[in-house]
């Protein structure tokens, strides 16, 4: 159980596709680890507008999917082939981190975690210089040898 999945339980079942700033905000505050990176209202409202609006009935099959069987996705794990990096912050609220026991137990494929500190949800926001470095790093062990 993470956070999110606390969430979920207590009722709010689309917490990750909100459809109101007040809803956006608080998926912002699930998924950022660094609160000083929580956009504005004005900010928000634009996100939802933008991006989430249009997107509204296939993000919530999606996420209603997801969470009608939580480990659909772990036997396909197994089948991956291809050399495969996970970045997991440190201070995740919406996977759990122990989610990253169970990726290194089903797969067989060459695999390299990075756990990001200072980092929730939102990696790429919130450590973009880091994960870029991470991102390049295993282009080239990996991909590039």
């Amino acid at each position: 159980m993470s956070p999110m999945f606390d969430k979920v339980a207590q009722g709010k079942k689309h917490l990750l596709v909100p459809e109101t700033v007040e809803q956006a905000e608080e998926m912002f505050h699930l998924c950022l680890h660094n609160k000083s990176l929580i956009p504005s209202k004005q900010l928000v409202k634009g996100f939802l507008d933008y991006y989430n609006t249009p997107r509204m009935s296939f993000l919530k099959k999606m996420f209603d999917a997801l969470l009608e069987d939580q480990d659909a996705l772990t036997p396909l794990l197994g089948k991956i082939s291809a050399p495969t990096q996970v970045m997991w912050g440190r201070h995740e609220e919406v996977l759990h981190i122990t989610c990253v026991d169970v990726i290194k137990r089903e797969m067989t494929a060459p695999l390299h975690v990075d756990i990001i500190e200072d980092s929730g949800h939102s990696i790429p926001v919130e450590t973009p210089k880091k994960a870029a470095t991470l991102i390049m790093n295993f282009r080239d062990k990996f991909i590039y040898r």
